[in-house]
């Protein structure tokens, strides 16, 4: 091989960032992904050797990843296809880094709705783990949590929890119950609980989380603000509005003062309050919040991406809600779009926004069926929708 075919190789492996959770990381990945897998691709078809192969093989898995994280989802799998191929040939089948790079894939395929997929590949990445580095090993914990995540994707909550349980018990025992580990499956359990509509269970999880992440890290993390974010997500299911904004606001202002006005979080947690003045009937307020979110994740995130796509669907909802249905159209129709482009049609996120849809063709009387006048409605371009939703006046 090339000594400069090595060079490139070890000097991209370098600079791609460790993970993409900060603005910067994102965009640094973002401008040589291309290049990284050419790289990736030209070394692994030039090399005879057992240790570069698996040097390339563990290339791929980082790309995928990071794509993964970015939310580029379309070209998440081959690069994690090409890692699981060598994995399996130079490692092994029933190998660690197997194990866990298919419990990857099963999280991807969550992510995107495919639960079938997602289920296979977890209980797959289980079996290998659990041969062989056992039932009680932290690494094995992670899959039994994504399994769990994946069934309550699914909408079966007892047996999600059956598995976050699983996970707990194990962390629990390496870590202690104090820990941030064990705070994060806290978390995991609340939020199952939360998606049962066991509202009461579910804020003793939260809340037990709460505190661990508060004495560990403090108030003003960004580990804290998730849990701070689901707690405003419960009292919210539970019309307590004031606890739920105020939760909501806690996640908010560490997130502006940890990354900025122009993060994805930021971003996401702006429509979160927005969601919650609207179901207080505070249309205004929540329509504003709406569109500075959208704006806010159009400059970060670009035009395809499930965060632009649920702004879109929240701004169609307050529309719909206050009788506007003309205007949730373009909304849901955009959202629907980018929804397709990104996820299964089984996902969760497509359901919400196609029964939006049909209530909505319902409601304008149109003459054609539902499914004619949406396959019009989608030969219109992303531009000319985009150009149809426009913010409302002050007085809405």
């Amino acid at each position: 091989m090339s000594d400069w075919l090595e060079i490139c190789f070890t000097l991209l492996s370098e600079y791609i960032p460790i993970a993409c959770e900060e603005q910067a990381d994102v965009t640094r990945f973002i401008q040589i992904s291309a290049h990284a897998e050419s790289v990736a691709q030209f070394y692994f078809l030039n090399t005879s050797n057992e240790e570069t192969f698996i040097k390339a093989g563990a290339l791929f898995e980082k790309i995928g990843e990071h794509y993964d994280e970015c939310g580029v989802f379309r070209s998440v799998l081959k690069n994690y296809y090409k890692s699981l191929e060598i994995k399996v040939k130079y490692l092994g089948e029933n190998h660690p880094e197997t194990g866990m790079l298919c419990n990857n894939i099963g999280l991807y395929f969550t992510k995107t709705g495919n639960l079938t997929e997602a289920i296979k590949w977890n209980s797959r990445a289980i079996n290998i783990l659990e041969e062989t580095l056992g039932e009680n090993n932290q690494d094995t914990a992670v899959a039994y949590n994504n399994l769990g995540l994946a069934y309550v994707k699914k909408g079966d909550y007892d047996l999600a929890i059956e598995w976050y349980d699983k996970c707990t018990r194990i962390d629990e025992s390496v870590f202690g119950h104090d820990h941030i580990e064990t705070a994060a499956d806290y978390n995991n359990i609340g939020e199952a609980y939360h998606k049962k509509g066991d509202y009461k269970t579910s804020l003793e999880y939260l809340t037990k989380a709460r505190i661990i992440k508060e004495n560990i890290e403090g108030e003003n993390h960004p580990n804290t603000a998730i849990t701070y974010n689901n707690l405003g997500s419960t009292f919210w299911k539970l019309k307590k509005y004031d606890e739920a904004i105020e939760y909501t606001e806690k996640s908010l202002n560490i997130y502006i003062a940890t990354y900025g006005e122009n993060h994805h979080n930021t971003a996401l947690e702006y429509g979160n309050i927005a969601s919650i003045l609207a179901d207080k009937g505070e249309y205004q307020r929540a329509m504003n919040l709406f569109f500075h979110s959208l704006e806010i994740a159009k400059n970060v995130l670009g035009a395809i991406h499930p965060e632009i796509a649920k702004s879109y669907y929240n701004i169609g909802t307050v529309y719909f809600d206050t009788g506007n249905i003309s205007k949730s159209l373009p909304c849901f129709i955009l959202a629907y779009k980018i929804y397709m482009e990104i996820f299964n049609v089984q996902h969760e996120d497509v359901q919400s926004v196609t029964k939006r849809l049909k209530l909505a063709h319902q409601k304008m009387n149109f003459d054609e069926l539902f499914s004619t006048w949406l396959s019009n409605e989608l030969t219109k371009s992303f531009d000319i929708l985009k150009n149809l939703v426009k913010k409302p006046p002050d007085d809405m």
